[in-house]
């Protein structure tokens, strides 16, 4: 499902993120741009992102934009007596149903059952990911 290999406990280098972003961009192209309008950023018509690019935007930002598109992500922790594991899980409102609006009728499953997500940082990467891919279908319509 993700680009990324297991991480053994560490954080991403810098080249790790910029592959990261080139992945996206090869990927999932109009979810990119509507990323980079959103943030007013300037694409440089390559097939690749400014090496700056993810200095633009924190982490808070990117969940706020899969929000103002309805994607809501979870990233939820689970206590073990040897640690923490992260799971993720995205829903959103089917739309146009007015009865049941306030509840969510859509979304994937919870992964991270199995421990693949010891750290934090890892569950958000693999969720991000999944949400891009859903916008991508989402706005390709």
């Amino acid at each position: 499902m993700s680009y990324f290999k297991e991480f053994q406990g560490r954080t991403l280098t810098q080249q790790e993120r910029l592959d990261w972003f080139e992945h996206l961009f090869k990927n999932y192209p109009n979810s990119l741009n509507e990323l980079l309008r959103r943030f007013s950023l300037v694409y440089n018509n390559s097939t690749s992102p400014k090496p700056s690019l993810e200095y633009h935007f924190s982490v808070r930002s990117l969940y706020d934009f899969f929000d103002e598109y309805g994607f809501y992500i979870k990233i939820i922790p689970e206590y073990y007596e040897t640690g923490i594991n992260w799971n993720w899980q995205i829903e959103w409102y089917l739309p146009n149903d007015k009865k049941t609006k306030n509840n969510f009728l859509g979304g994937t499953g919870l992964y991270g059952d199995n421990g693949e997500f010891p750290m934090r940082f890892k569950a958000e990467l693999y969720a991000f990911e999944e949400a891009f891919q859903l916008l991508e279908v989402k706005i390709s319509v």
